[in-house]
């Protein structure tokens, strides 16, 4: 994952509509709050939406660049009106990874670019419908949770895939080409890529509160398309990708309902039951929307 800054602007809105698409009304958002999806609607009709905010000093005067670092996140609550009702963290989990950079940053001005390390240790979560974060750390399998008022810590035994000599020196090659067009002097600033995938790749939460989680995979090597940049702008290729998708189900208390599997081509964004919708590309990468039916259902 990366993260790239020009300068501070302030541009962001967060515009309401009816079922029926009439305009209601409209909220401005700083720039660090206006810029991430998906944003989720609870139960309780409050609006969540994604934001950093312990990027911005205290006094509002610059942006702190130990915070853009760590790339904390958090929720802004709003009720169905479009008003602010509070800002929600995501929980703090120990054995984060720190990430590689290249910020500068002055008395006025930023600059520069935040990168995950591929397959390294960091947060993932999500937003149920039923009104609390869902996270997890890359590494271990272990997810956290809500149900009922209690705090849960939902765990599985995974075997995680290896990580091939040539496809961790590809990765490696490849950030250090872009970083390098951010600031020329930069040196790897962060840990080595791991040897190992981590269990969890992401978590997503259903429409009923089914927590998605989508698990590591082993990569297959593939031959990208041909590149036409001149060679001073062509970046060393990675030719790894993951052989398909994967997501272990899980019930809103934890209850453990299968493991589902789809092509890799398949981007999915939301779900509920035993369906799922999302966004496939073929061949020539043209992407359609799909709707996927779980058989046999869980």
């Amino acid at each position: 994952m990366a993260s790239r800054w020009r300068g501070t602007g302030r541009n962001g809105r967060l515009t309401f509509f009816s079922r029926e698409g009439a305009y209601r009304t409209s909220a401005s958002l700083a720039f660090a709050d206006c810029c991430d999806l998906p944003v989720t609607i609870d139960t309780l009709d409050r609006i969540w939406l994604t934001t950093r905010p312990r990027m911005i000093r205290g006094d509002g005067s610059a942006v702190d660049p130990v915070a853009m670092i760590r790339n904390e996140i958090g929720y802004l609550r709003y009720d169905a009106l479009g008003i602010l009702i509070d800002t929600i963290m995501a929980p703090t989990l120990p054995g984060r990874d720190v990430t590689l950079s290249t910020l500068q940053v002055t008395s006025d001005d930023f600059r520069g670019a935040i990168v995950q390390v591929p397959y390294a240790t960091y947060p993932r979560q999500a937003v149920s419908p039923l009104g609390h974060v869902v996270a997890a750390m890359a590494r271990p399998y272990a997810v956290h949770t809500e149900a009922n008022g209690e705090r849960l810590r939902v765990t599985r035994e995974f075997k995680v895939p290896p990580v091939a000599e040539e496809e961790r020196a590809q990765l490696r090659a490849n950030i250090e080409f872009f970083m390098r067009r951010e600031r020329q002097d930069f040196r790897w600033n962060g840990p080595d890529i791991p040897h190992e995938k981590p269990p969890i790749a992401a978590i997503a939460v259903g429409l009923d509160g089914r927590i998605w989680v989508q698990v590591n995979v082993p990569s297959e090597a593939f031959e990208p398309e041909p590149v036409t940049a001149s060679s001073r702008d062509r970046a060393p290729l990675v030719r790894f990708r993951p052989r398909e998708k994967r997501w272990d189900v899980f019930e809103p208390d934890g209850r453990y309902l299968g493991r589902i599997a789809a092509p890799r081509a398949v981007d999915v964004h939301v779900t509920h039951g035993n369906y799922a919708w999302g966004v496939m590309r073929d061949a020539n990468d043209v992407a359609e929307i799909v709707r996927f039916r779980i058989d046999p259902g869980i």
